[in-house]
């Protein structure tokens, strides 16, 4: 959503945004006010004028406890003790109207004396510390060294967070006053409106307006899902109606907070359960209305891997032709009857509904994007890939998620995502094995994609682990020399799209961070820091596509053996074998996009089987050596949820909810975050290789030069720019 707020009449405002069930109370309020002698007769002045804001002449009554408040310098702290004064007055005559409908809550002030920003809150809390989700309506008056940047940006953080941290919010009202201006805002996930202002002296019935809406307005009409219900413990039941698949209600309690989605979002995946059942989770997130939902991406999934399974002649596909028997026999298994649901995070109910949205009004700038607000429950509670104990255990894990990636990869599918937070594992027992739970399908789809008009895609995909080609955008070519050269000229570029491959490069990625990051034993953190970062920078980016594509091999960096846990070093099986799939995947690349076959799903054949496979084949040997190490978990890197004493402070500091945190250098010391969109960068150009180098060559240490300075000590000492280039490669040898 566009943070910049749009601007509207104060009377369309009115009209299209506030609760108005409470305006038929109107005049008895005023009434009442006037009986109270909170509202007092204007005195009669040759100078009065009409509002210039609102056009219409000045109120003929003033509020009392405003009175004199601004001829001179107005502190923010007596400004609120006035408003709080007004606020129980309404109230009370609201209380005295029959058939009105009367809220508990009332104006409270913080304590935060005569800072420029000065917050209270429209609550029903009045005497305990107050949460988030005790805020029905934020209120900052506005002192004399705030400016309105700052104001408006201030109000929209703590909108936002209220929002996010807050799972019943649909959208919220919010009030700033700047001396005697009052300005009247509506926040949701679609839009954020802000009315023109008006003036309590001149106005003060339209402050009484407002009140009298918010005080008896229902809590729906204060923004509050109906669908989700706060508990005294803090947690939330949420209801999911009946649907086509069910005719009753179901209702599920949360227990923890999972994981935090983006800002934009909701909350979050919570484990959940409601009597009876098994523990679930449920993620509770918004997505705009042209956006495919997850459910759908799932459903369509497995509808093409039932069409596979149906096929009796599936095995002899032109795009398995490189799969050896024994993992044809594998698919098999998966794809008899619904085993291959095993291998995925199953949603077993949903509900899926338009955020409130306001319609577009004359005269005003107001605009929105549709959104729909979606609750999905999962089947099991499962555990991240970051939050698995022991290399042994993670490897397994990634292992099982080539074959739900090879599911995938025969009904015609690309995950999109793949990362350490979409790789989940579950198990029944504490000794039982962990089976791996592909999460996170909203991004998947179909490939090659459909149509002519093939472009470029939007970059989305957790920095960490992202396939080069995608982070910038260009494609691994043929080396300079004359092959290469004829290799280019003859096919014309095309659009960087994610592909089968794109999906396994992020296997290589996390089994380096698992190496160099993510072990308890790792004497540093020199080599991965450079390939690990949050930010997508073109330095890193640089970085990431020249370890893939470099001569001299990932076992020769100098950084990389300080960086190794014990007992393994840069000539141990399983870095050796890491290394051979780094080449592969490089020469893979090259030898496709130098023929322009990247639409040619048969090419993608031998990577997808034997191509990864060959890294897990190689390493069970060794296994005795590396399975026991021990990793960092989320829980060992992430600060603890907040407990009941994290209470809402002015000056909004940033939620600790799980998210992550960078260092100066912009290194996650957090674990990775999910789907940042980068940002477009000029890489630099990526080292050309003099020869040829094929898959062979890389099993042959002999045949890799001696590293005289590696590609980390380049990127650190230089920063020089030069124009682009492509890395380089002749030609490989086919099996």
């Amino acid at each position: 959503m566009n943070t910049k707020p749009s601007v509207c009449r104060l009377s369309d405002f009115f009209e299209a945004y506030m609760p108005n069930e409470g305006l038929q109370s109107l005049d008895s309020v005023i009434s009442e006010l006037e009986k109270q002698k909170i509202l007092a007769t204007r005195a009669r002045s040759g100078n009065q004028r009409p509002s210039s804001l609102t056009g219409s002449p000045g109120y003929t009554h003033l509020l009392t406890p405003f009175k004199g408040l601004f001829r001179g310098f107005t502190k923010p702290h007596r400004l609120i003790k006035s408003l709080q004064l007004v606020g129980d007055a309404v109230r009370r005559a609201l209380a005295i109207v029959k058939g009105t409908d009367v809220s508990t809550c009332s104006i409270r002030g913080s304590d935060a004396g005569d800072a420029p920003f000065l917050d209270a809150y429209l609550t029903a809390n009045a005497h305990l510390p107050l949460r988030c989700a005790d805020v029905v309506v934020p209120i900052r008056a506005i002192g004399a060294k705030a400016c309105g940047d700052q104001m408006e940006s201030e109000i929209i953080a703590l909108l936002s967070r209220i929002m996010k941290e807050d799972a019943r919010r649909r959208f919220i009202y919010a009030i700033t006053i700047e001396r005697n201006q009052v300005w009247l805002w509506y926040h949701s996930r679609s839009q954020c409106v802000i009315a023109e202002p008006f003036s309590l002296t001149e106005h003060p019935d339209l402050l009484i307006k407002v009140l009298t809406c918010l005080l008896s307005a229902s809590s729906e009409r204060l923004g509050y899902d109906p669908l989700v219900t706060l508990l005294p413990d803090s947690s939330y039941v949420y209801e999911l109606p009946p649907d086509g698949n069910r005719t009753e209600p179901l209702f599920y309690q949360t227990v923890e907070l999972l994981s935090q989605l983006p800002a934009a979002d909701v909350g979050g995946r919570s484990s959940l359960h409601m009597p009876g059942t098994p523990e679930r989770v449920l993620k509770d997130v918004t997505l705009d209305n042209h956006v495919r939902t997850e459910a759908d991406a799932q459903q369509q999934l497995f509808r093409d891997i039932i069409a596979v399974s149906r096929d009796e002649a599936w095995r002899s596909r032109e795009i398995l032709k490189d799969f050896p028997k024994h993992h044809l026999d594998s698919l098999a298994e998966a794809l008899r009857d619904d085993n291959y649901k095993k291998f995925f995070s199953c949603i077993i109910a949903k509900c899926i509904r338009p955020c409130t949205i306001s319609p577009s009004l004359p005269h005003s700038n107001c605009t929105h994007k549709p959104k729909r607000r979606c609750f999905f429950v999962y089947e099991l509670v499962c555990k991240p890939l970051s939050d698995i104990a022991t290399l042994g255990e993670a490897v397994d894990l990634l292992k099982q998620s080539l074959t739900a990636l090879q599911i995938m990869f025969c009904a015609g599918w690309v995950h999109c995502d793949v990362s350490s937070g979409n790789i989940l594992g579950f198990r029944t027992g504490q000794d039982a094995r962990w089976q791996v739970k592909l999460s996170d399908l909203e991004f998947a789809k179909r490939f090659p994609p459909e149509g002519d008009g093939v472009v470029e895609e939007s970059r989305m995909g957790t920095p960490q682990f992202m396939a080069w080609e995608l982070q910038s955008s260009r494609h691994f070519l043929p080396p300079t020399t004359e092959i290469g050269m004829a290799r280019r000229t003859a096919h014309p570029k095309k659009p960087v799209v994610h592909n089968y491959q794109h999906d396994l490069e992020p296997l290589f990625w996390i089994l380096l961070w698992l190496l160099t990051m993510r072990s308890k034993l790792s004497p540093s953190r020199a080599f991965g820091d450079l390939f690990f970062q949050q930010t997508a920078s073109r330095v890193h980016i640089a970085a990431r596509g020249r370890l893939v594509s470099s001569e001299e091999g990932l076992v020769d960096d100098p950084d990389l053996p300080r960086s190794l846990p014990p007992p393994l070093h840069r000539e141990s099986p399983f870095v050796m074998a890491l290394d051979i799939l780094r080449s592969d995947l490089y020469v893979e690349y090259v030898t496709r996009n130098g023929t322009g076959s990247q639409d040619d799903v048969a090419s993608y054949s031998w990577i997808m089987s034997e191509g990864v496979s060959n890294f897990f084949s190689a390493i069970e040997d060794s296994q005795r050596e590396w399975s026991d190490i021990e990793l960092l978990v989320d829980s060992d890197t992430q600060p603890a949820h907040r407990d009941e004493d994290d209470h809402l402070l002015p000056a909004v500091p940033p939620s600790t909810k799980r998210k992550p945190v960078e260092s100066e250098t912009g290194h996650d010391q957090q674990g990775p975050r999910k789907r940042l969109r980068l940002v477009s960068t000029n890489t630099p150009p990526l080292p050309q290789r003099s020869g040829p180098v094929t898959r062979s060559m890389t099993r042959n240490q002999a045949n890799i030069r001696p590293n005289t300075r590696s590609v980390t000590r380049r990127l650190q000492k230089s920063n020089a720019q030069s124009g682009p280039a492509s890395p380089t490669l002749a030609r490989k040898t086919r099996r």
